[in-house]
């Protein structure tokens, strides 16, 4: 039996760590089943000015562009109330506020959106992944576009936690910015940080609250004093999309950067999105739903009173995934008499007295497109060149080895250099986690049809003959493992629902039957992996501790049915006793201990 190991965070400790490679490779080849790891080194985006993202790659060609329409838009009102500019295809432009003749501010194949102007309207600040990745950029606004790629420079260099939605302090010195956390899920969270316009390190201002509900859509009030900020505030920690948005979904946060205090400013039904104080710090333009409609309101902060300005504004997202804010931004004019913003596809300036006027803008140009990648794929060829293969488990003398590919177990030999062969040659259901017998007689699996659902099955290891069925009742089964005396299996049965039936799905948990097949037992409500060590009285398993946020190498008895913790890791994924029960395997971050 293996002794008792705690891990510190973030490594689970064995008792003796491998001296050596040769070592290890030892450890390696007397694990059954194998541990068979694929080790992936994820480039993050090169340094803001480091790769040129506007060079071509490969051959291009030049599409044209000739639109009175856009999507998506986010506009930023120049200081002298003349012009306004707006982010169309991934390229910033500039029109006259009145309308007209669209002049582009930024071009080339790095997306570039979300421009603000600095309330002393020298510079334009904006998102964009010329660098590598989503960082600030800022822009002198008297730039002629043929020297914006040089005279554009980066405040802020992240090369993973990448920013957008920048937003100006009222002395334009500094910008407030969203940056993007993620965690387990490739849904993440937001911080709100303050660079300086020269760029630096930074300044946190927010603290995300969970690693998967969003934080954006910051806005300073021109005095500097509060910082406002969306966040979805729906319970729990967990996203989730097709949330009802009647009750609620986002809420405006304000910080008050006198005393630090964080408050809830304004929710409710409908949510509340997208902050956007006035210039003369009297009002706050914000955007809630209301039924089916996205409804753009301007609140008089000393009062409470707001104006319904516009109830036709495109869907907005609170729904689903929003990193790089719920709504396109929306601007005041100098006076705070107006605002502008996108819908249905173009540019209105809405009046606080209901006066309604469209900004019609015209942009003709062409656009550089990448030629794609391509190349021919056979339809239904004779041989399929595998590229992907799942739970490969070596025989116990080492000469062969059987693995999943396509949906059907193959077995060959270790040293063969030939094709495999398939293990039963049944090509109606699918055949998933094999398992080898001590003895390497006997190759157990589990078994899948969309009509018959599955089973555990057993089939001979030298394979040739569909296995027979050793559950008697058809359900969602997996990762079947022999005793060591070979007299029994356990294996594990799922809950079904989502992409498979939910029939036949009571009871879930970790399973007992004899080799020959019979009557089965549950053994534990939770868990996964099972496996035995040297002994067939007591099955390893892992299980995940929600409460004390850990992963544990459990172990319950085939008779008594006590459960014991022998190890416990924050992190890992995998936790395997060796056969002989003096070794522990795990897996975290991607490898192997």
């Amino acid at each position: 039996m293996c002794p008792p190991i705690v891990a510190d965070s973030p490594r689970l400790r064995a008792a003796r760590p491998p001296a050596s490679v040769a070592s290890r490779a030892t450890l390696r080849r007397a694990w059954r089943p194998a541990l068979v790891l694929v080790a992936l080194c994820v480039a993050g985006p090169a340094e803001a000015g480091g790769w040129d993202v506007n060079a071509a790659f490969g051959p291009t060609k030049q599409v044209p562009v000739d639109v009175r329409e856009g999507t998506w838009m986010s506009v930023s009102v120049h200081p002298d109330g003349k012009r306004v500019a707006f982010d169309l295809l991934g390229d910033l432009y500039e029109v006259p506020l009145t309308g007209g003749e669209a002049k582009p501010l930024t071009r080339g194949a790095a997306w570039d959106m979300q421009p603000t102007y600095s309330p002393d309207g020298r510079w334009l600040a904006f998102t964009s992944d010329r660098g590598g990745g989503d960082n600030i950029w800022i822009l002198p606004t008297d730039t002629p576009v043929e020297q914006s790629d040089k005279r554009a420079r980066a405040v802020t260099r992240e090369r993973f936690r990448l920013l957008n939605s920048p937003a100006w302090s009222g002395d334009s010195r500094f910008v407030v910015a969203r940056k993007h956390f993620t965690s387990r899920r490739s849904l993440g969270a937001g911080e709100l940080w303050l660079y300086h316009r020269t760029g630096g390190k930074g300044v946190q201002m927010t603290k995300r609250p969970n690693d998967q509900k969003d934080v954006g859509e910051p806005a300073l009030s021109p005095d500097g004093r509060w910082l406002y900020y969306s966040r979805d505030k729906t319970p729990g920690k967990v996203f989730q999309y097709n949330k009802d948005p009647n009750p609620g979904i986002f809420a405006i946060f304000r910080l008050d950067r006198h005393s630090g205090r964080t408050e809830r400013f304004l929710g409710g039904p409908g949510g509340a999105i997208r902050p956007t104080p006035s210039p003369d710090g009297k009002r706050l333009a914000y955007i809630r739903r209301v039924r089916g409609k996205t409804v753009l309101f301007a609140r008089t902060l000393a009062s409470g009173e707001e104006v319904r300005l516009a109830d036709d504004l495109d869907r907005d997202l609170q729904e689903t995934w929003s990193v790089h804010g719920v709504y396109p931004a929306l601007s005041w004019t100098p006076q705070s008499r107006s605002l502008v913003v996108w819908a249905g596809g173009k540019l209105w300036e809405l009046g606080l007295t209901g006066a309604r006027r469209p900004i019609p803008f015209h942009v003709k140009t062409t656009r550089r497109v990448h030629r794609a990648l391509r190349r021919p794929v056979a339809v239904a060829p004779k041989d399929v060149q595998v590229r992907a293969v799942r739970w490969p488990r070596v025989s116990p003398d080492g000469a062969r080895v059987v693995f999943e590919a396509l949906g059907r177990l193959w077995l060959r030999g270790v040293a063969d250099t030939g094709a495999p062969r398939p293990l039963t040659g049944d090509t109606r259901a699918r055949e998933l986690t094999p398992a080898w017998s001590r003895d390497g007689k006997h190759i157990a699996y589990a078994s899948w049809d969309d009509r018959d659902l599955g089973a555990i099955r057993v089939t001979r290891g030298q394979g040739g003959r569909p296995g027979r069925a050793v559950t008697r009742a058809r359900g969602h089964y997996r990762a079947p493992t022999w005793s060591p005396d070979g007299r029994a299996l356990v294996y594990e049965k799922l809950r079904g629902g989502w992409l498979r039936p939910a029939t036949w799905s009571n009871d879930p948990g970790l399973y007992v039957v004899a080799a020959r097949g019979g009557p089965a037992r549950r053994l534990t409500r939770t868990g996964h992996d099972p496996h035995f060590g040297a002994t067939p009285d007591r099955v390893y398993f892992h299980a995940r501790n929600a409460k004390a946020k850990r992963h544990e190498l459990r172990s319950v008895g085939l008779s008594d049915l006590r459960e014991r913790v022998h190890a416990t890791s924050k992190l890992g994924t995998e936790l395997w006793l060796s056969p002989n029960g003096q070794w522990l395997a795990f897996r975290e971050g991607y490898e192997a201990w």
